[in-house]
């Protein structure tokens, strides 16, 4: 499976994202920040 500049350019922003907010209360608290970052890329 190749991957494009775009994909792992995506994938370093949740890395950064969801490293400097490490406390999450729960699973579903880091997927709607997860769900809401890549809609935002989507965009």
């Amino acid at each position: 499976m190749r991957t494009s500049n775009a994909i792992e350019r995506v994938n370093q922003e949740l890395k950064r994202r969801t490293r400097v907010s490490a406390l999450f209360s729960d699973a579903d608290s880091l997927r709607r920040l997860v769900s809401a970052l890549l809609c935002d890329q989507s965009d």
